[in-house]
């Protein structure tokens, strides 16, 4: 096992002070570098055998086994101007911090190629992007340095926060969210901080950051810039601003559809739609494999059948709908009836879709509840009982995460105007089968950008606030085709079956961008994050195409003429089989359809804090997951945010009641 925490050896502090004097010193005002962990948190650290998730190299599989090869790294903190010229005023000269980390490769780094790793989002730090950093490395024998950043606004960078307000603080009505009540004082307290002009923290503004942190300090090299989920908005923002140094591009997971029709535009208020249908995409394909899937839907489809199994969940006498509405109160702590099963269910579904092996529970939950026998009744709460440990798990990471960036953000740039109203997204949402609910931002999106829309009459009372509204103008930049400069190319990775950025708008955005040296590397059914999600078997340490992609086309220089992608046809199969140790920690039992419970199967100690065995593995991945979701602070299912309101409403009355009389 892992030692927790490492101590470097001799060699690894000398080579860290010669990486040191190697780098050139930039006229950047920058605090660093020093030597530092290349993850942040513990959690992070590999534990077990190597996760199949991971390259082969050689390397890579000592240092995640404990050995001695650890890629030390370095971190740093650089002074930003608040504001760029043409993005926001500011009074002064301004500065902000923002967060860098990288790893240095061979020879110093002298005269290698720069990649740098962009979180998704918006609100998300850098951590979950250490790994991948990791990887490409050891990919390219330390022939590269790799560097990340916190996106402004999170983590280690000037997060955004209304301090004096106390208004993202795990006590206040909403925890870490910005609650519509909390909108007035949090509005006022950053109007003080921030002269009123909330630019200062939009997606330009980061693109920014990362063109005046390559501009001042990686001259020597070629660099390349890479963008998951919400990350991809930012480098295409980024490529607007013909960075001189920058060689590649790359979109993974493409969350913005600019230069495109306004109608197709990939706005935030159209997720549950845009979801659904990669996931009745999925669905479609049970047929084909009629052992794992298809015979148990004969004569009807299992989108049909779940359908069908939604309308049921309305009606109080269907046998399966008190089991449901009891075992989803519990999982969320939520007095029972307060939101309806049906739609709950739809949530839930939507969040083992995100993951290519939960997903495959899917059409077994929908047939063992539609069925609803004794049998099936006992594997789905043993089922509920699994998830529910599985989503109590707490990340470090979630302290780095700011709600306030990611409202900010997705309600300046990347949400319909004028709102659809609450009544119309909760009606897209009801014609799903398989989603979060977006309906319950509408409230928000009225509050923090005091719009004047008939979608906003109902909560007009939250918008009467003196402050400037917490939202910012759209730019010259925004939905304009990017016209990369003639020496830099773009590499778009994108799959058909990734609901949080559905493939359409990677064909979108591939169509829209304004120049002839791009590629659009296309996965049939791998899910989030090609460099993570697609490894080319089932075996453990299987090598991953996605990253295989990326590592040849740095090595190439960009050149995608060049560049190998011919993995994506070694990719194995889709399947919807149910591994064993999935059958036996999730549901218990020994056949994903009709088999019995089995209360000794178990390896998994359910809402346990940990666990050692297999199990584990999964719930790990599905928490990965859900903070790689562009929607980071929906995060859970959509009534989350209601759900704890209404429980602190419930104990402020009480407290109310045992107040004395004065």
């Amino acid at each position: 096992m892992l030692s927790p925490r490492r101590v470097l050896s001799v060699a690894a502090l000398v080579a860290t002070a010669l990486t040191q004097s190697a780098v050139h010193a930039a006229s950047l005002d920058l605090n660093g570098w020093y030597s530092c962990s290349s993850v942040s948190f513990e959690e992070s650290l590999p534990t077990t055998e190597v996760p199949e998730s991971i390259t082969t190299n050689s390397q890579m599989n000592e240092y995640l086994n404990g050995g001695s090869s650890v890629p030390e790294a370095e971190c740093a903190i650089f002074q930003a101007p608040l504001c760029y010229d043409d993005v926001c005023e500011s009074s002064g000269n301004r500065t902000i911090d923002v967060f860098v980390k990288r790893i240095v490769g061979s020879r110093g780094g002298e005269n290698l190629p720069n990649v740098f790793f962009m979180q998704g989002g918006p609100g998300a730090a850098s951590p979950a992007m250490e790994s991948a950093m990791i990887s490409l490395y050891y990919q390219l024998s330390g022939n590269v340095n790799v560097y990340t950043m916190d996106h402004r606004g999170t983590g280690r960078s000037t997060k955004l926060d209304c301090i004096a307000a106390q208004a993202l603080t795990s006590a206040s009505p909403s925890g870490s969210s910005v609650s519509i009540d909390e909108v007035g004082d949090c509005a006022a307290d950053l109007e003080k901080l921030y002269d009123g002009d909330l630019a200062a923290f939009s997606i330009t503004s980061a693109a920014s950051d990362l063109n005046y942190f390559i501009s001042s300090y990686l001259t020597d090299s070629q660099t390349f810039v890479y963008g998951v989920s919400y990350g991809t908005a930012v480098v295409e923002r980024l490529i607007h601003l013909n960075t001189t140094e920058i060689a590649g591009y790359i979109l993974d997971g493409v969350a913005t559809s600019s230069g495109s029709n306004k109608k197709n535009f990939e706005y935030f208020s159209t997720w549950d739609v845009d979801y659904d249908e990669v996931a009745a995409y999925f669905l479609s394909k049970c047929e084909k494999y009629p052992e794992d899937c298809g015979k148990y839907f004969e004569g009807s489809s299992v989108s049909t059948a779940l359908k069908t199994l939604l309308k049921n969940l309305e009606n109080s006498s269907f046998k399966c709908t008190t089991t449901v509405d009891k075992h989803l109160s519990a999982l969320y702590g939520i007095p029972s009836g307060l939101a309806s099963p049906a739609e709950l269910l739809r949530s839930i579904m939507g969040q083992l879709f995100a993951d290519a092996t939960l997903r495959n529970l899917i059409p077994v939950l929908t047939y063992r509840f539609s069925r609803c026998n004794d049998d099936d009744i006992a594997v789905t709460s043993h089922f509920f009982k699994t998830m529910g440990g599985s989503l109590t798990q707490i990340s470090e990471e979630d302290a780095f995460t700011s709600d306030l960036e990611y409202k900010l953000i997705v309600y300046s740039e990347l949400w319909e105007t004028p709102t659809p109203t609450y009544e119309e997204l909760m009606a897209k949402f009801l014609n799903t089968s398989i989603s979060s609910g977006t309906y319950s931002e509408v409230g928000n999106y009225c509050a923090f950008t005091k719009a004047k829309d008939p979608g906003c009459a109902d909560y007009a009372q939250y918008a009467e606030y003196e402050a400037s509204s917490i939202v910012y103008k759209r730019d010259k930049y925004w939905n304009v085709a990017a016209q990369p400069s003639d020496s830099a190319s773009v590499l778009l990775l994108s799959s058909k079956m990734d609901p949080q950025t559905p493939h359409k708008y990677a064909e979108l955005l591939y169509e829209a961008l304004d120049t002839k040296n791009k590629k659009l590397v296309t996965f049939e059914h791998a899910t989030h994050g090609t460099i993570w999600t697609t490894p080319i078997s089932n075996s453990a340490n299987a090598p991953i195409c996605g990253m295989y992609v990326l590592a040849s086309y740095v090595s190439v220089g960009g050149d995608i003429s060049k560049m190998d992608a011919s993995c994506v046809e070694d990719m194995p199969e889709l399947s919807f089989k149910v591994p064993d140790e999935l059958l036996s920690d999730w549901l218990n039992t020994t056949s994903a359809y009709d088999g019995a419970f089995d209360g000794d199967l178990s390896s998994l100690e359910t809402g346990a804090s940990g666990s050692g065995s297999s199990g584990t593995n999964y719930k790990t991945v599905f928490i990965v997951f859900l903070v790689l979701f562009i929607l980071v602070a929906i995060a859970a299912v959509f009534v989350f945010i209601k759900w704890r309101r209404a429980k602190r409403q419930a104990i402020n009355h009480d407290f109310e009641v045992a107040t004395p009389v004065e």
